[in-house]
């Protein structure tokens, strides 16, 4: 239609947006991504052709530089002025309202991801809030936005800490599975984002329902994604923290072997420049050093070690995942100190979880575990060289690791025992009792 059509037709426009649409929808059913470049240009040419503005072809282009965004790191500057425009130019009530708004909210949670603080993620809960009250319940697009919503609040709990809205994210992302059919396609992404609110809900309490409903959900979401999905890596990965955590939480060294196959599975079927692979890779290293710890196998501890410097070198610095692949590293390389004494070990660690600790802002959920890391290694390496200074620092950091975990949180007991060992040392390298007081 649009090779026949004039350039002087007042219709061009809408046929090349409906063209760019086309694209883009078969873009997110293959991940080819000539498709995605091929939608962008016959869009841009809509924007230039048209004799006015047209809402829904600046959204449909934001939407595309949006997914490009997120594949390549692009910048988001021009998509979320582009998708407030389409949202601004519609009044509340026309058929597409929420779904600008939708798509808006979403764009600025991607951006907000790229950075440290709360305030852009506030905003994407705002809008996806609004987005979500403009739908009626009925709707087929309310599980979406329901989806939407749940991952907009598990990153701002993420990052504030704040457990009701934690448990908030749970029920939304509850919801948004329960009012998705079974065979949609959305439907694995939707048990996705279930199940990294209820892990989220099990760390924050210790509840080992909110555990197994994580596990529940990865495994459906695994069974329901063809092999050939691109959002299949991300499922794998799911389940493989899924059974990672159930390991340390009962000690069933099956449900390691899973997490090892889970993982190493996520990160074969991740392109080598996939946005995700550092994190899946992560998810690996994390897996195989638990199994290395539990069997004391070396080849695993080194297969742990690759996948997390890989991790490290595939999400720069400025990456917010960053901090806690190095956290990671670290601790795995103080777990092979506290095996083999060797001071050059520990020392890594120590260096590694300084740089964590440093890419950790103040408030975020996750800082609290990494001061705790950055402390036990130190005491280690001072129980090893003597150096008094980075006792003083081991106290210091897990004090305020221990200081900033919720008191009802299952891991504040292990941090005050950390505390209480490092403040023990240190009256015993002093002579001066009054740490033991404390």
């Amino acid at each position: 239609v649009v090779d026949v059509t004039p350039r002087a037709n007042p219709w061009r426009a809408e046929y090349l947006t409906g063209l760019g649409l086309a694209l883009r929808s078969g873009h997110e059913l293959t991940g080819e991504p000539g498709m995605l470049d091929e939608a962008e240009t016959v869009l841009r040419s809509a924007i230039a052709e048209a004799l006015q503005p047209l809402p829904l072809t600046q959204h449909a282009l934001g939407v595309v530089l949006r997914l490009r965004a997120e594949r390549a790191g692009g910048d988001l500057a021009e998509v979320l002025d582009l998708l407030a425009r389409a949202a601004g130019a519609l009044r509340p009530g026309h058929v597409d309202y929420a779904v600008f708004l939708g798509s808006l909210g979403n764009a600025q949670l991607v951006a907000a991801l790229r950075i440290d603080g709360v305030d852009g993620v506030e905003a994407a809960v705002t809008t996806l809030r609004r987005a979500l009250a403009a739908t009626p319940p009925d709707h087929g697009d309310s599980p979406a936005g329901l989806h939407d919503l749940g991952l907009a609040l598990r990153v701002l709990a993420e990052r504030t800490g704040d457990g009701q809205v934690l448990r908030e994210a749970v029920e939304v992302s509850g919801q948004a599975t329960a009012s998705t059919a079974d065979g949609h396609a959305e439907l694995p992404s939707h048990l996705h984002g279930l199940a990294a609110s209820q892990a989220a809900l099990f760390l924050r309490t210790g509840d080992d329902r909110a555990l197994a409903a994580a596990l529940d959900a990865a495994e459906r979401a695994v069974a329901a994604t063809p092999a050939a999905d691109p959002r299949c890596a991300m499922h794998l990965h799911a389940l493989a923290v899924a059974h990672t955590l159930r390991f340390e939480w009962t000690g069933e060294l099956d449900q390691l072997h899973r997490a090892t196959a889970a993982a190493r599975q996520a990160v074969a079927a991740a392109p080598p420049d996939h946005p995700a692979r550092g994190i899946y890779l992560s998810g690996l290293g994390n897996a195989l050093a638990a199994l290395a710890a539990r069997t004391d196998d070396a080849g695993a501890l080194a297969a742990a070690f690759a996948a997390f410097e890989q991790a490290a070198a595939a999400l720069p610095a400025g990456r917010p995942e960053r901090a806690a692949v190095l956290s990671n590293l670290g601790s795995a390389l103080h777990a092979s100190a506290l095996r083999s004494g060797d001071a050059d070990t520990v020392a890594a660690a120590v260096a590694t979880l300084r740089q964590a600790v440093g890419a950790t802002p103040a408030g975020h959920q996750n800082r609290a575990g990494h001061l705790h890391n950055l402390g036990s290694a130190l005491r280690l390496s001072f129980q090893l060289g003597g150096d008094p200074d980075e006792l003083d620092e081991a106290v210091a950091a897990l004090r305020l690791a221990a200081g900033s975990t919720p008191a009802d949180h299952p891991r504040r007991a292990a941090r005050l025992a950390s505390l209480g060992a490092a403040l023990q040392l240190l009256a015993g390298q002093t002579g001066d009792p009054t740490p033991l007081s404390e």
